[in-house]
């Protein structure tokens, strides 16, 4: 078993020499087992390639990984915190972080959720603040985007959730072109 963490951040000769082994080892006992983060892989990225090329041979597997339900969120939480959180709080939880276990494991090491009783009730309702760890991944998200990506997703900030095409088109002045 190989298992390769990330694997969006190996460069084109690991790649390559992965590419290898596999080709080579097709007759032993090798799994190769790869985490990925498609959002950060760019049309380009060499990635894409061995993936189509795996994908032709039909030695790929892809198991994409969903959001976290309300319940799943509020067992990660609790094996986290090592206590179970009050429905309040675990339903505030899940609305902040949508599910996303990053999200949910660095804000409950954060100490961002309080049980109901630690939590007066016009705070109860306040939004969490986003752990350090949380703003570094999406700021390093945003950073990958183009100057007209980066506008959007302000203007999509800004508007708020939920919205539709046709209102971030209105507010990004009719730049459909551009989008």
């Amino acid at each position: 078993l190989l298992f390769i963490d990330d694997i969006q951040w190996c460069d084109q000769e690991t790649l390559d020499w992965l590419h290898v082994l596999m080709r080579f080892a097709r007759q032993s006992q090798l799994l190769v087992v790869a985490a990925v983060r498609d959002e950060e892989l760019s049309p380009a990225h060499p990635m894409q390639k061995l993936r189509i090329h795996l994908q032709h041979e039909g030695r790929l597997t892809e198991l994409p990984l969903l959001p976290l339900d309300a319940a799943e969120s509020a067992q990660l939480a609790a094996l986290i915190a090592g206590k179970q959180l009050d429905d309040r709080s675990a339903l505030r939880l899940f609305q902040h972080t949508e599910g996303n276990p990053l999200f949910i494991v660095e804000t409950i090491r954060a100490g961002e959720v309080l049980t109901g009783a630690n939590v007066a009730s016009d705070e109860a309702d306040a939004p969490l603040l986003l752990p350090p760890r949380v703003q570094a991944v999406i700021a390093g998200r945003l950073a990958q985007l183009s100057p007209a990506g980066r506008t959007l997703a302000e203007l999509a900030a800004a508007i708020g959730r939920p919205f539709d095409l046709d209102l971030l088109l209105h507010a990004n002045d009719g730049g459909e072109t551009e989008t």
